[in-house]
């Protein structure tokens, strides 16, 4: 009984640090609904009159960390696509080289361009757009 009071004691003052809240000693109970302090001292500048429950939702869904982790997953799947678009054209390779043999000196030039006749990498952008549309859809 005894450490399960210190653990809700525990995690109601680790709330009330991460809102910021200036009477961070006071007791609350965990099922009453976040609202502001108006009248006591800082809280009363960050919380507007009827805007606050609004702003800490938003907050709340801006830190969420599994929002962060979508966040982060959508942004590597578009980066994905870009990658999967630039493969399909061919990379053109530059050369240049000097050769001495036996008294004859040679300068080399050249330039590669790949023809890509069969393969564009159609399968690895339907891939990737697929997978963006998974995420844009979940």
């Amino acid at each position: 009984m005894f450490t399960a009071e210190l653990s809700a004691r525990n995690a109601r003052s680790g709330l009330l640090a991460l809102l910021t809240s200036a009477g961070s000693t006071r007791f609350f109970e965990t099922t009453e609904p976040l609202a502001c302090s108006r009248g006591r001292g800082p809280a009363e500048a960050r919380c507007a009159p009827g805007g606050c429950d609004a702003r800490l939702g938003t907050r709340a869904l801006a830190e969420r960390p599994t929002c962060a982790a979508a966040r982060q997953e959508e942004s590597r799947a578009a980066t994905e696509t870009d990658l999967q678009r630039a493969l399909r054209t061919p990379n053109v390779t530059l050369g240049a080289g000097y050769m001495r043999d036996f008294g004859t000196n040679q300068h080399r030039f050249g330039i590669t361009v790949p023809l890509p006749i069969f393969g564009r990498n159609p399968g690895g952008v339907e891939r990737a757009e697929a997978s963006v549309a998974c995420r844009r859809a979940a």
